[in-house]
């Protein structure tokens, strides 16, 4: 059987060899090579990949509407998750290459660290994406350029119930 670009299977498309998947060109990209292909070109872009990255991962989240003033806390994360398969506690905050959280977002994200969560700020969707990796597989570093520390190993939170 011949397919088209447009008729082949995202499953049929990841088990094909790398030369095959070169010869389709943009055709033979997976969903997640083609999100990360792209790069936003504002913060408001940024939150749309993420929103669609962590719904291809199949990760629960929780995001307020971004365009409108919120009754939410200040400095609360973009996106609160809960990573599969033990729950823990995800607060990503979106922003474009060079900008800073505000102190109030950097206390929150802070806060999560401290509670065992994971929080970080995301600059790109590759970003994303190695933070995921790391986070889901249970090993590696993700470390912040600013401070030197690696932002997955976070201290467990005391207590438990």
């Amino acid at each position: 059987m011949i397919y088209s670009s447009q008729s082949l299977p995202e499953n049929v498309r990841k088990k094909l060899s790398p030369e095959d998947r070169a010869a389709l060109g943009v055709a033979g990209l997976c969903v997640e090579e083609l999100l990360l292909r792209y790069e936003a070109k504002s913060e408001r872009e940024l939150q749309r990949q993420i929103s669609q990255y962590l719904r291809l991962r199949g990760i629960p989240f929780y995001s307020a509407r971004m365009n409108k003033p919120t009754t939410g806390k200040l400095g609360t994360p973009d996106y609160l998750a809960v990573l599969p398969p033990n729950g823990r506690c995800l607060g990503l905050e979106a922003k474009m290459p060079g900008c800073q959280p505000t102190p109030e977002q950097a206390a929150e994200l802070e806060a999560i660290r401290a509670a065992g969560g994971i929080a970080v700020v995301i600059h790109s969707l590759a970003e994303l994406k190695t933070v995921l990796d790391c986070a889901l597989v249970g090993f590696g570093t993700v470390v912040d350029s600013t401070t030197g520390k690696d932002l997955l190993d976070s201290p467990p939170a005391s207590g438990s119930i």
